[in-house]
């Protein structure tokens, strides 16, 4: 591989370029699908632990309340700007199950994973 194509490969950020063929000299590189987070449509996501520690989300937009589930099952209610307000409800993954865990607040997008469009 020349220089230049390598420099280049090693600047890209978001596509997975750990499958490399030696070879032939070659990338498999999976397709990303994003989920596009819609109002008034149902998810299924995961909180990352950056959610349970941003403060400010804490307090100011949640009065404190924070849901007992990283797994939610949830119905987005309003969109502004990286924050969705969300009705949820908490959902065991190991045995595919919902809670009876009611959590209703706001998230900021970058402390979600989404995992599925229910």
């Amino acid at each position: 591989m020349n220089e230049l194509t390598k420099k280049q490969l090693d600047s890209v950020q978001i596509a997975d370029l750990s499958h490399f063929n030696k070879e032939d000299n070659t990338f498999l590189i999976p397709q990303k699908k994003a989920i596009k987070i819609e109002k008034n449509k149902a998810y299924l996501i995961y909180l990352t632990d950056s959610f349970f520690y941003n403060d400010v989300l804490k307090t100011n937009w949640n009065k404190g309340i924070l849901p007992k589930d990283r797994y939610l099952k949830c119905d987005v209610d309003n969109i502004i700007a990286k924050m969705i307000k969300i009705t949820a409800i908490g959902y065991d993954i190991l045995n595919k199950k919902d809670t009876t865990n009611f959590w209703s607040g706001w998230v900021s997008l970058d402390d979600i994973q989404v995992l599925q469009k229910l």
